[in-house]
């Protein structure tokens, strides 16, 4: 096992900086998200601490080694990729054990390794299958599967749950975290996805324009985000945003605004008239969509609220529960 450190790390293509100067500290054992949007940067680096892409400056030590000139396969790191990377015409047991056999290891110690990552997986009983015979799920395990045996010091996963469906994707989620606490190993893992990062990171790193804008547990970072960025990134639906005429910024979550009639009793409150202009049924929820003078409000309401679109009502916010930023979104 072992900590992965960053330092000052860069990459730029030609004169086009992708990352830049960026340092992270992650510890043995400990699942860091690595999240933001689209070209943050977050799967370039990855690809650097995994060797398939240069930095251009910094340093990257995995345990004790710096790894900066060492070919991947000498990096003791097994990556997990969103598109499984499967060879078709092998077979579950041929694919997981591949790389065991390129190292020459006995038909012994193989079959004792693949037999072990099976069971852990659920795979014991489509050891004799090919990919095409798999559905997505399965093949994301298979590939899960083949990084286990190699008992990498790291594991390393790039937006493996992106091709699955919803249903699929939660039953995925819930197989990676058991993953880690059966394997305890260190994963470093990118999405795009903010829940995906919410409930499985210890620590979550939310990268933007290929900077560091806050690292963090998940419940840190959704209490005390740094910025607006951070605010609108980590919760869903996303944070509410009222901005005043001196330009401060009340940034407040949909669970903490009430229809004023069913609201409880809270300390620090505001009260706002609004139009609904849609409302959304979710079953034990009710998403509700308002226009307060220009701004737009979401509140999650009770699955029994019935209302009509264009219906006047009044919001009680729990502002006691709010986030202020200033002007240039910093939270104060």
């Amino acid at each position: 096992m072992a900590q992965v450190s960053l330092k000052n790390i860069k990459k730029s293509y030609d004169k086009t900086e992708i990352i830049g100067d960026l340092s992270v500290e992650i510890e043995d054992k400990e699942f860091v998200v690595l999240v933001g949007p689209s070209g943050c940067g977050k799967s370039t680096l990855l690809r650097m601490i995994a060797g398939l892409e240069d930095i251009t400056a910094g340093k990257i030590t995995i345990g004790e080694r710096v790894v900066n000139n060492m070919q991947p396969k000498d990096r003791n790191i097994a990556m997990v990729f969103q598109n499984y990377a499967l060879y078709p015409h092998m077979t579950v047991y041929k694919n997981i054990s591949f790389g065991l056999r390129a190292a020459k290891l006995s038909k012994a110690d193989i079959k004792k390794k693949v037999n072990e990552a099976a069971e852990i997986l659920e795979l014991t009983d489509l050891l004799d299958r090919k990919p095409a015979q798999l559905s997505g799920g399965q093949r994301q395990r298979v590939s899960m599967g083949r990084a286990i045996v190699r008992d990498p010091q790291v594991f390393l996963f790039d937006e493996p749950l992106s091709n699955l469906d919803a249903k699929l994707r939660a039953t995925m989620r819930a197989e990676i975290k058991k993953l880690h606490q059966t394997v305890k190993t260190t994963i470093i893992y990118v999405t795009h996805d903010q829940v995906e990062a919410m409930t499985l990171a210890d620590r979550i790193v939310i990268l933007k324009d290929g900077e560091i804008q806050q690292i963090g547990t998940p419940m840190d970072l959704y209490n005390k985000p740094v910025n607006k960025f951070v605010a609108s990134f980590i919760g869903s639906p996303e944070m509410n945003f009222i901005t005043n005429a001196d330009g401060i910024t009340l940034g407040i979550r949909p669970e903490d605004i009430y229809l004023a009639d069913n609201a409880p009793t809270l300390e620090k409150t505001r009260t706002i008239a609004a139009t609904l202009i849609l409302q959304e049924p979710m079953g034990a929820e009710t998403l509700l969509t308002a226009d307060y003078d220009g701004t737009t409000i979401t509140v999650k309401a009770p699955g029994t609220v019935n209302l009509a679109v264009g219906q006047a009502i009044r919001l009680l916010l729990n502002v006691g529960n709010g986030h202020l930023f200033d002007k240039e979104g910093i939270r104060v």
